[in-house]
């Protein structure tokens, strides 16, 4: 899905409050992360606690993170909670870097015959919102997202993405006709950090590394840039394969 037009990177990457940073990692998950799966407001706030709230605040959150982009709101008839929603790449772009940065859920579930407590509450499960996507075709070789990668310094192929990175950046940045450059340059340094670790979770080199790099190259679109962006994220796929063993082809299941 599209981001809506006039909607930048850096609008996007604003703070957002921990409510509507959980309602997006919620309707994330929720999706299983398909862009073209509708849900109701409603389904997300019947698996997820929100805490108290006041009436209306989920409608309210879907419009908000609608005005970022990373939502897209469906008005049919029926209440509040009726109404569809529908989540975009940007959306599922931050989602995956909050899930990287340890984001928390309390998941609601019933008892496994249906049944609720006596006051018609749910259980509910508290735990990294990483814990939650082994339940999406979201790592396609059933390995957990949340799993610990190790990077090794002296590997073949990983001096080759550092160097890489950093050429992308200082081409950016001397790139005026890159679209959202300030934005791009935010994310390709936030990749830079990531590599220069010697461990990273496996929801971190998605959505800090791939998903970033991927991001600036549509942004970039032709030219010099777009060539260095685009050999950029061939040799991460391929370090990813080769010394990770990770399947990078589908990373949404």
């Amino acid at each position: 899905m599209l981001d809506p037009p006039g909607v930048t990177w850096l609008d996007r990457s604003m703070k957002l409050t921990s409510t509507l940073n959980t309602f997006l990692v919620a309707a994330l998950i929720v999706s299983d992360g398909e862009e073209d799966r509708r849900m109701t407001v409603k389904a997300l706030t019947d698996r997820v606690d929100f805490g108290q709230q006041q009436s209306g605040w989920a409608i309210d959150a879907t419009r908000e993170l609608g005005s970022l982009g990373y939502l897209v709101l469906y008005s049919r008839e029926g209440g509040d909670e009726d109404q569809f929603v529908q989540i975009t790449s940007s959306g599922k772009r931050k989602a995956m870097r909050l899930i990287g940065e340890g984001l928390k859920l309390r998941w609601l579930s019933t008892w496994d015959n249906g049944a609720t407590f006596s006051d018609g509450s749910k259980w509910v499960t508290e735990a990294p919102a990483s814990d939650f996507l082994q339940t999406m075709e979201i790592a396609p070789d059933g390995r957990s997202m949340d799993e610990m990668i190790h990077l090794d310094h002296s590997a073949q192929g990983y001096a080759e993405v550092a160097e890489g990175i950093k050429e992308a950046i200082q081409r950016v940045s001397g790139d005026n006709e890159i679209e959202d450059r300030e934005g791009v340059l935010a994310g390709l340094r936030y990749a830079q950090t990531l590599w220069a670790r010697t461990s990273m979770k496996r929801v971190e080199l998605t959505a800090g590394v791939l998903l970033t790099i991927d991001y600036a190259y549509e942004k970039a679109r032709q030219g010099y840039s777009a060539v260095i962006l685009t050999s950029l994220a061939a040799l991460v796929r391929k370090f990813a394969k080769d010394k990770l063993h990770l399947d990078v082809d589908n990373l949404f299941g």
